[in-house]
């Protein structure tokens, strides 16, 4: 169901900006990249059909491993109401602790917004499919690993139904936010500094090349 304006208002007043967050390992891949650029504009595109400017975020950046995690990186996760989390095998290797922290980081948030919630706020779009970490396994998954079979992938059916139980999802998501008046609170949340996935063995594989 579309959010109110009522709703609309007080998420801004609550200090979200976002409605969204994408996570995902910036390998040097164009095919995952697209997935994730596509993923927001339609993301963006369906939310504005009720909501005025919608911000999804997406950050395109590459973060060299071993820095220290970007403070606009932080700022943008703890104002938003949910966070894709584009999943394929490197998403969970050591090598991408940015993905670990910011699953990390989106679950307390999670955990401190709803005292009892039967949903998640993170919200796994599986493009891989394979072996995942028990932190990813115990969250329903969106299945969109046909993304990788087809280039024309975002024009089908298919695609447009996975589009929308993400909708749905970040709809529900917010809609709790407001009835329970859970602020974001990023003045006082602490980041955490262990990934999500410390201490999974997720071998590199490699992303297949569209047919």
């Amino acid at each position: 169901m579309p959010l109110t304006h009522e709703v609309q208002e007080w998420l801004q007043e609550a200090g979200y900006e976002h409605y969204c967050f994408i996570s995902w390992p910036h390998i040097e891949n164009e095919y995952l990249a697209e997935t994730a650029m596509t993923i927001r504009e339609r993301l963006v595109g369906r939310l504005s059909d009720s909501i005025r400017k919608p911000s999804v975020f997406l950050d395109l950046t590459s973060v060299p491993g071993g820095v220290i995690w970007p403070a606009h990186l932080k700022r943008a996760l703890c104002r938003s109401i949910t966070m894709v989390a584009i999943c394929v095998p490197m998403y969970f290797d050591p090598s991408h602790k940015l993905c670990g922290l910011e699953w990390a980081a989106m679950d307390v948030l999670h955990s401190r917004r709803f005292s009892r919630a039967e949903f998640k706020s993170i919200i796994p779009v599986m493009v891989r499919t394979g072996n995942v970490p028990a932190a990813v396994s115990r969250i329903q998954p969106v299945d969109m690993s046909g993304v990788i079979t087809s280039g024309s992938y975002f024009r089908t059916n298919e695609f447009t139904r996975k589009l929308e139980e993400i909708m749905q999802r970040i709809e529900s998501v917010a809609d709790a936010l407001a009835r329970q008046n859970s602020i974001a609170g990023c003045d006082r949340f602490k980041f955490p500094k262990k990934s999500a996935f410390a201490g999974c063995a997720t071998k590199p594989q490699p992303f297949p090349e569209w047919k």
